[in-house]
């Protein structure tokens, strides 16, 4: 199977969907991110080897630091 390729903007996921096979791809490593830049800015303090190890884990999914920050609250917020 395919590896998913890197998406930075819903744009690029939508324009990547037409007219690919699906079945082609590995999903096992996707995660669902949003991209809408809508709300408050914050700021959180964050002990150095926490901030790191977001950073690379960030890098890793190819998504931008603040993407992953949110999507990490959100999932904290939304399971039991």
């Amino acid at each position: 199977m395919k590896p998913f390729p890197t998406l930075t903007s819903d744009e690029d996921a939508e324009d990547f969907v037409v007219g690919v096979d699906l079945t082609e791809y590995d999903p096992s490593e996707m995660v669902t991110i949003r991209f809408e830049r809508t709300g408050e800015a914050g700021t959180v303090v964050l002990p150095d080897a926490l901030l790191a190890a977001s950073r690379e884990k960030a890098a890793h999914l190819g998504i931008p630091l603040d993407v992953f920050v949110r999507s990490a609250i959100e999932r904290a917020l939304t399971t039991d």
